[in-house]
């Protein structure tokens, strides 16, 4: 997804949006537009997991070696039956789409070395976790 479909989704009266992303964080060793890509599709899921509206909040941390990126919202949630493929490309739960967004994610996380998990309670929201190795800091 395209950063201009993030910030559609993102104007929704409906909607709020949280950017908690702290401004002192280490540098991650990664190509700038495809986590660009990854946070797109990760905040524009976000939002469609929110018809009625909702928050969504976008967070980040330096945590050990790493950077922990986490993008929330306060939708539907996610059944465990959905979680079991959602990664898998082609699957979707939507009407429209092709199913491919989540395994972008995936695949550009994992090719920078990262790890992208999820958690979710339906009827409470779901939870995006992406870890990224952190650049060394210099002493």
């Amino acid at each position: 997804m395209e950063a201009g479909l993030c910030k559609e989704a993102l104007s929704s009266p409906k909607v709020a949006f949280k950017n908690l992303v702290r401004e002192d964080l280490p540098n991650v060793m990664a190509d700038p537009l495809q986590i660009q890509q990854v946070l797109a599709n990760l905040i524009t899921n976000a939002v469609q997991a929110m018809p009625d509206g909702g928050t969504v909040t976008v967070d980040a941390n330096a945590e050990k070696e790493c950077i922990v990126m986490t993008v929330a919202d306060t939708g539907t949630g996610i059944p465990p039956e959905v979680m079991a493929s959602m990664f898998k490309p082609f699957f979707t739960t939507k009407h429209v789409g092709t199913g491919l967004g989540l395994s972008i994610v995936q695949r550009l996380v994992r090719g920078h070395g990262g790890l992208c998990e999820v958690s979710s309670e339906p009827g409470k929201g779901a939870v995006f976790t992406v870890r990224l190795p952190a650049e060394k800091r210099k002493s």
